[in-house]
């Protein structure tokens, strides 16, 4: 992580899992020494803003107008930050179709590189949204996450010639395990823990904890090839 990095987490349909993998990707970022910043864009429903907003420096913004695109570029400019993580809405791709531009022309002028990450289900629409968000940002290096929480058939994709594209573009193919349910809840309750406050915090049951380590090692193994 040499370069400065906009890491954006994509999916555009609710509940694939992008709130997940985002947290994910910023436990895996504060357990290797990095201070990332957070970009909240779900701003009718900010859980990952609400579970991390004391673990680290972060933002809302609206990515539904073109004010908050050019607040982005803002951060992405004057940032002291080396990795700026987003968490986008479900409503993305009209959004990134309507103002992604400005972004691909910020970025042509500043020394920050774009990662998408990019969350599927089992089902042929998460494959059909990624192709339209490719060809609206066509910056960066595309990665898909499989998210074994909606099963472990992903045939659609894994036998698609997008994954042939993506992975001939210098995309990996991942996938996220399923977290078990008891631990998930812990990061959307009352409490908002962190992963990392699951997995040492006393108020968390010795089970929860060593779940929360084994999704942690999972991780890591999952997000060293995006981050080398």
């Amino acid at each position: 992580m040499d370069q400065r990095q906009l890491v954006l987490i994509g999916g555009s349909k609710g509940g694939v899992g992008k709130s997940l993998l985002t947290m994910t990707v910023l436990d895996y970022l504060t357990s290797k020494g990095e201070a990332p910043f957070l970009i909240e864009t779900d701003n009718s429903n900010p859980d990952t803003f609400k579970t991390y907003k004391n673990a680290v420096q972060g933002t809302v913004l609206d990515l539904d107008n073109v004010d908050g695109w050019l607040e982005l570029l803002n951060y992405c400019a004057y940032s002291n930050h080396r990795v700026t993580v987003i968490n986008t809405a479900a409503r993305n791709n009209a959004a990134v179709a309507q103002f992604g531009e400005r972004l691909m022309l910020g970025l042509a002028e500043l020394p920050i590189s774009l990662t998408t990450l990019w969350v599927i289900n089992t089902q042929l629409d998460s494959l059909k949204l990624l192709k339209q968000y490719r060809a609206a940002l066509p910056l960066g290096a595309v990665h898909v996450v499989r998210n074994e929480f909606h099963g472990s058939n992903f045939a659609l994709y894994d036998d698609s010639e997008l994954r042939a594209d993506i992975e001939a573009h210098g995309g990996q193919s991942l996938t996220m395990p399923k977290l078990a349910e008891r631990v998930t809840q812990e990061l959307y309750g009352k409490q908002r823990l962190t992963i990392e406050q699951v997995a040492s915090s006393p108020s968390s049951s010795f089970g929860h904890q060593i779940e929360a380590k084994r999704w942690r090692h999972c991780a890591a193994r999952m997000l060293d090839p995006v981050f080398v």
